[in-house]
């Protein structure tokens, strides 16, 4: 708000557009902007860009896309790995049945 008033701006407009469009607390504002709450807005988040003299729109306070590199789109499930070729049933029980570790024993 101060910087754009500093860069030049005549007027702030602040659009309070996320969710249920509740979510800025109007006491908390900047004193001199002008706020537009709730919900019922024709224009949604651009609600006010028709207003006479508006010049430029900057979208502040909106999580990155996804994909870029502020956040990295999901990733991909992992495919299931092939399955192991069949084996006769009495050669898989044994191999299971051998230990896992040939060392000393332990007490």
């Amino acid at each position: 708000m101060k910087r754009a008033l500093a860069g030049g701006a005549d007027e702030v407009i602040v659009n309070d557009s996320h969710d249920g469009m509740r979510n800025l607390v109007p006491d908390e504002l900047h004193r001199e902007l002008r706020f537009i709450p709730g919900a019922g807005k024709p224009l949604g988040m651009m609600q006010g860009v028709d207003l006479p003299g508006i010049g430029a729109v900057f979208y502040t306070g909106y999580p990155a896309k996804a994909g870029t590199p502020a956040k990295p789109a999901p990733a991909a499930p992992a495919k299931p790995a092939a399955p192991a070729p069949a084996a006769p049933r009495a050669a898989l029980f044994a191999a299971l049945q051998k230990p896992l570790h040939a060392g000393p024993a332990m007490t």
